[in-house]
């Protein structure tokens, strides 16, 4: 769904024709059927199923049908069956519908060792769109955590309804280094996130993040950086250290196949695209290959393994043989551009 939603709504939101997901006008109807209707409108009530919790959502939810079935409805009239449920007011959320583009959040950290204190600043601003170029805040689910090498030490959800907030939290007796921050888990809300890490504490995250959004998201980071570095000559061998992090995430991965599938599945090179412009198409195709067989080389003995497997039978089109179809589709797929030397025989036997 991420991987979709960026691809064409953020772009549309980016662009000469972004428009707000209710628009105030319209040509004609058939021009409402675009991604930032469809796609950021149902991200919108993710967002306020979230914030209620699902007890309300659902209770809002049935009041909804109770209320207006088969009838032409607004979103005011939707809203203020939640409004009556939970007697909150949603006037400021419904300017997610009224403003274009992507509201960008900025993240910074501060680590006080003296009092073992870590402050979370949160600052959102939404660029100009054509049309509107002055935005108000609008309210920003962030589902967040604080990671050491032993897993979560807090999570939380903070909702970031002005320009800035900051957070501080005291972290336990003995704790002598800063926790990483996991911040916008499972895509809480549709935005765009600025931090300034170092590649070692991005390199961090992917190794210790416990929500598979969020490592799938810094492994995509990393890993469209290093093939451009690759491709433009900057640097002439994969980095180890990241091979090795995203070798390791995906062997974590394991009891869930289709995201260690995903984990495995490199940019493509049309999505390389975006992050250059002009792109050299053949340089990035082999810095590309170079980083997966780097990749397939850590990995050897997990594709071996899970290719030695035998392939589920009989054959189930459901969710679980899928996803363990796509980890061995992924395995051959590495091991197309292993440098191994069995690797084209133990092809032609799969085959």
């Amino acid at each position: 769904d991420v991987i979709r939603l960026r691809a064409r709504q953020f772009a549309e939101d980016a662009g000469p024709l972004a428009h707000s997901v209710r628009p105030e006008t319209y040509g004609a109807i058939d021009n409402l059927y675009t991604a930032t209707v469809y796609e950021k409108g149902s991200e919108l009530i993710g967002m306020l199923r979230r914030m209620i919790g699902e007890d309300l959502y659902r209770e809002g939810m049935d009041l909804y049908f109770e209320r207006h079935d088969g009838q032409a409805v607004t979103i005011e009239d939707f809203y203020k069956c939640f409004e009556d449920v939970t007697g909150e007011d949603f006037t400021q959320f419904r300017r997610w519908y009224a403003q274009a583009g992507t509201p960008e959040v900025t993240v910074t950290e501060t680590w006080k060792p003296e009092t073992r204190e870590i402050e979370i600043t949160l600052k959102q601003k939404t660029p100009p769109t054509p049309g509107q170029p002055v935005k108000q805040p609008v309210p920003i689910p962030l589902e967040m955590a604080l990671l050491d090498e032993e897993g979560n030490l807090a999570e939380w959800t903070t909702i970031l309804e002005d320009e800035d907030v900051t957070l501080t939290m005291e972290m336990p007796e003995g704790m002598d280094t800063a926790p990483l921050v996991s911040v916008n888990r499972d895509f809480s809300a549709p935005i765009r996130l600025n931090r300034a890490l170092t590649r070692d504490q991005r390199l961090e995250l992917v190794r210790l993040e416990t929500d598979p959004f969020n490592q799938w998201d810094g492994v995509q980071s990393l890993v469209k950086e290093e093939i451009l570095a690759l491709s433009e000559g900057s640097q002439t061998e994969p980095d180890a250290a990241l091979v090795s992090a995203l070798a390791e995430a995906i062997e974590r991965a394991a009891d869930d196949p289709a995201f260690a599938a995903l984990l495995s599945r490199l940019p493509d090179v049309g999505e390389l695209f975006q992050e250059r412009q002009p792109a050299d198409a053949v340089a990035l195709d082999t810095a590309r290959r170079k980083l997966q067989s780097a990749l397939a080389s850590n990995l050897s003995g997990f594709i071996a393994g899970t290719l030695g497997q035998p392939t589920p039978t009989p054959f189930d089109p459901g969710a679980e043989q899928a996803g363990i179809r796509a980890l061995r589709t992924a395995m051959i797929v590495l091991l197309g551009v292993s440098p191994e030397a069995g690797a084209a025989d133990t092809l032609r036997k799969l085959y």
